[in-house]
């Protein structure tokens, strides 16, 4: 239910898929041409788990960043997964935190001009995390103050971080610039 154009110009497709009773997430890449490329399931520890994809973004760098809802086996993790765009080679996976150091639901993820996951999510007072692409650790993290029923966010050009809340009914876009 999600797609990705990639700098090369070759698409990523991503959605659920249930094998038995385990709810996966799949992720099918394809050339300019339509040629499959490769295909990957991601899955969190919990073999009968249900995860759920949040979004698919492409980064500059070629890699896929994956917004995700894992069932572990230690409960519900949110948070991304970073595929090479190439071959589909694990990357990494970080957890979305708070300011707080908790771990709230996962609503939008975007990519800075580095590569770098941002995330935004609602729980506790909303938060806007930006991870660091190559250790997963979260090194920008803001409450936005707001319980937001949904969030979504885009990342401009200079690292302009915009995020859209929807709390009942009102609508709030709130903007940080900050510096990588």
């Amino acid at each position: 239910r999600h797609i990705a154009l990639l700098p090369n110009g070759n698409l990523v497709l991503a959605g659920n898929a249930s094998v038995g009773s385990d709810r996966k997430i799949i992720t099918i890449s394809y050339s300019i041409t339509g040629q499959r490329l490769w295909t990957r399931y991601i899955n969190g520890s919990d073999v009968n788990g249900s995860d759920d994809l949040i979004d698919v973004v492409a980064s500059p760098d070629g890699s896929v960043i994956y917004g995700v809802s894992l069932d572990e086996t230690s409960g519900r993790v949110d948070g991304y997964v970073r595929l090479a765009g190439a071959n589909g080679a694990d990357q990494g996976f970080g957890i979305f935190t708070d300011a707080n150091g908790s771990n709230p639901f996962l609503d939008g993820i975007a990519v800075n001009t580095l590569g770098n996951p941002v995330m935004v999510g609602s729980f506790g007072g909303g938060a806007i995390s930006v991870a660091n692409k190559n250790t997963g650790v979260n090194f920008l993290r803001r409450n936005t103050g707001v319980t937001a029923v949904s969030s979504e966010v885009v990342v401009d050009g200079s690292n302009n971080i915009f995020v859209y809340i929807n709390e009942q009914t009102n609508d709030f876009v709130l903007s940080r610039k900050h510096a990588l």
